[in-house]
């Protein structure tokens, strides 16, 4: 394990190297760029919480005696 962290280590600048243009890549056409990324997660969020927050289904209540 220790020799995958030295092995990461001594290559760091290939990996973020790597990563930045993965990242470019991934967004060069698009209108919103990188803010998609956390745009599309919150919006994700946001409609769960509707469905199954207050506004959503409800319970309904319980039945006596049952």
């Amino acid at each position: 394990m220790f020799s995958l962290l030295r092995e990461c280590k001594k290559k760091h600048k290939m990996i973020l190297e790597l990563a930045r243009a993965d990242f470019r890549k991934r967004f060069v056409g698009s209108y919103f760029g990188a803010v998609w990324m956390f745009i599309q997660p919150l919006v994700t969020i946001a409609i769960y919480a509707f469905i199954f927050g207050p506004y959503g289904f409800k319970s309904s209540p319980p039945v006596p005696n049952v």
